[in-house]
């Protein structure tokens, strides 16, 4: 239902210069993908931002809202050192928090107008298997989306 704010928080992270700057490239762009299990050959360190976490309603008289929270996961090879993946989160947070015109001025149509747009964390999401030791961090997007009812087919 919201794809326009998958499309929106991908193509922000991408644009930005410090958060391309730090992540690996795939298929010749800032390796950050909207969909778990990421491709195969891509390399570290990334970022993750697949669906959303909740969607809770939020409607207003007037108006179809939608209160969600969605993960932004940033993964970075065991090397010993946090600190790549803790600037490259920071950065994540630092992007997102208060920034609602910024988001907006993302989102691929004028279907939704983004009106809260806050950045917690990032907290730990280490890996730990049998095979791989992975750092991770994850930063929680709260953003809250309202659409005029009127602009719904179903409305009149």
């Amino acid at each position: 239902m919201t794809w326009q704010l998958t499309v929106a928080v991908a193509e922000m992270l991408k644009a930005d210069p410090t958060v391309s700057s730090i992540v690996s490239e795939y298929a010749g762009v800032p390796a950050v993908f909207t969909v778990a299990p990421y491709p195969e050959g891509a390399v570290m360190p990334m970022i993750i931002t697949e669906g959303n976490v909740t969607d809770t309603p939020g409607d207003t008289k007037t108006t179809i809202g939608h209160d969600i929270t969605r993960d932004i996961r940033i993964y970075d090879d065991e090397t010993g050192d946090s600190t790549r993946i803790e600037q490259l989160a920071l950065a994540v947070k630092d992007l997102f928090h208060r920034r609602e015109r910024k988001l907006q001025s993302y989102m691929p149509d004028n279907t939704f107008m983004v009106v809260k747009c806050w950045a917690e964390g990032p907290r730990l999401a280490n890996v730990h298997t049998a095979d791989e030791y992975v750092y991770g961090r994850i930063v929680l997007l709260v953003v809250w989306l309202t659409r005029n009812m009127e602009t719904l087919p179903w409305f009149n």
